[in-house]
């Protein structure tokens, strides 16, 4: 309870987990923070919106969820609310109305006390901020909501690119570490990418090696896509189906301008195999001649 009262209630409350009775009350004696706030209002829909605008910018970057207590007084006594199933509902739809894009993910809850019931949002921080209600940046400063400015606004954006990754970068979930050449990465890229000094005093890891330079996720662990791109153990197999009926002839001439060590090409549910030596694409390639599918012989071998 002391630790409530100084607003220290991460202990009790888990992002991963949805909250308890035990949270709840710890939350009413703990002053508001950036992450609680408490109302006795059942219908300011535009409070509400605002307050989990702020809780899933997360400005702090506390990483963890935001709280906003219905029925609650600000000195945490309870105003004898009793949350009906419409007041729910009603809560629920504030993801969904269209007045906060994008739209966070939350929970609402209801939890009843001898004083009377409680309705709980509880705010995920959102991935790709700035989030906005009503075409407005709403952020927590301490206990206060207020509009964001622009240094806030910075702050925001460069979160949401950390987090927006480019294609070539996410983790291809088909790979294995083993599936990539460590001797082609370690003698070759390494040396061209990082400094020899540098690389004389590294002591990490090959997969912390490999994430530094966007060949591997840590957090997903899986080498990323671009990885799989430059160099594997074994050949790289890929398979093209063609989305309309077109000549051999003319399905010859594209495959002549592209680099495959073999690729087989179905066509009309006929398997027509193809040869190719690895080579740089020529300047000729036909743009945009045909819509096709890839896939890794992995993927498709799996599937």
């Amino acid at each position: 309870i002391e630790k409530a009262r100084r607003g220290d209630f991460d202990d009790a409350v888990d992002q991963n987990v949805t909250i308890d009775e035990t949270a709840v009350r710890q939350m009413l004696v703990s002053t508001e923070s950036d992450r609680i706030e408490r109302t006795i209002s059942t219908t300011d829909t535009d409070k509400f919106g605002e307050a989990i605008c702020a809780f899933a910018n997360d400005l702090p970057n506390h990483s963890q969820s935001g709280y906003l207590l219905i029925g609650v007084q600000d000195n945490g006594t309870l105003s004898g609310l009793q949350v009906t199933d419409q007041l729910l509902q009603n809560l629920a739809a504030l993801r969904t109305d269209g007045n906060i894009i994008p739209p966070p993910a939350l929970t609402v809850q209801k939890f009843t006390l001898p004083d009377g019931d409680i309705a709980t949002i509880e705010v995920h921080p959102h991935h790709l901020p700035p989030v906005r209600c009503r075409q407005r940046i709403w952020i927590r400063t301490g206990p206060c909501k207020a509009t964001a400015n622009e240094a806030d606004e910075r702050i925001l954006n460069e979160k949401r690119s950390y987090f927006a990754h480019s294609f070539d970068t996410l983790p291809c979930r088909s790979g294995q570490l083993q599936d990539l050449s460590e001797a082609f990465f370690r003698t070759t890229y390494l040396p061209a990418a990082i400094d020899r000094d540098e690389l004389t005093a590294n002591g990490r890891m090959l997969t912390e090696q490999m994430a530094s330079l966007k060949f591997y996720d840590l957090t997903a662990n899986f080498p990323t896509v671009v990885q799989h791109s430059v160099k594997e153990n074994r050949p790289v197999k890929a398979y093209l189906k063609w989305a309309n009926k077109i000549p051999l002839s003319y399905q010859q001439s594209v495959l002549s301008s592209y680099s495959f060590e073999y690729i087989d090409t179905v066509v009309e549910d006929q398997l027509l195999s193809y040869s190719k030596t690895l080579s740089e694409p020529h300047t000729n390639a036909p743009y945009n001649s045909s819509r096709c599918d890839f896939t890794r012989a992995s993927d498709r071998n799996s599937s």
